[in-house]
């Protein structure tokens, strides 16, 4: 069976996004002597990006369902509650090595909310962090990525100049995470 993208792995399993029925839903596969699926969101709209908390309490996700896309974050545990966290538009979902922030993109925007972890999340106000992040999203969905250490990013964008000309110099950027 197809189990689309694969998004996260934590220590119950693997989440992933799964076609059920026309839409995208975001679901975790346990493995053992059997195998078993449970679905964490499933609505008539396609949810997709799960970004796993570091603590595995939650997952951040994007939806479209209120007709725009938006960011929530999903309880693991049996009581499944569901909290929104952005308030303006929002997609790409990362969480800060601590657990306390939760980054997203909205358009060019590079957004943060802080977040109380724990049994409740209780997340703050969304605060714009900067302008300028590009929406090239790759066949992962995420345009971006955190630091582990929490200060700074890595992000995608086209090239300044000369976009059309064929590559002639590829630079790489070596040891970033080890600063």
């Amino acid at each position: 069976a197809y189990l689309g993208g694969i998004d996260r792995t934590d220590r119950n399993g693997i989440i992933f996004i799964a076609p059920w029925g026309g839409f995208f839903d975001m679901a975790r596969a346990t493995f053992g002597p059997t195998t078993t699926v449970t679905n964490l969101v499933a609505t008539p709209a396609n949810e997709y990006g799960g970004a796993l908390s570091p603590n595995e309490e939650w997952i951040a996700y994007t939806t479209p369902e209120s007709g725009r896309n938006e960011v929530y974050a999903l309880s693991l545990s049996g009581t499944r509650s569901r909290v929104p966290i952005s308030s303006d538009g929002g997609e790409e979902a990362h969480w800060s090595a601590s657990g306390r922030e939760i980054f997203y993109r909205t358009e060019d925007r590079l957004m943060s909310v802080t977040v109380q972890p724990g049994a409740q999340l209780a997340p703050g106000k969304p605060i714009l962090l900067f302008r300028g992040v590009y929406n090239l999203q790759s066949e992962t969905g995420f345009s971006y990525d955190v630091d582990p250490k929490g200060d700074r990013f890595l992000m995608i964008r086209l090239a300044d100049d000369h976009a059309n000309a064929p590559v002639t110099n590829v630079r790489v950027a070596l040891g970033w995470l080890s600063r």
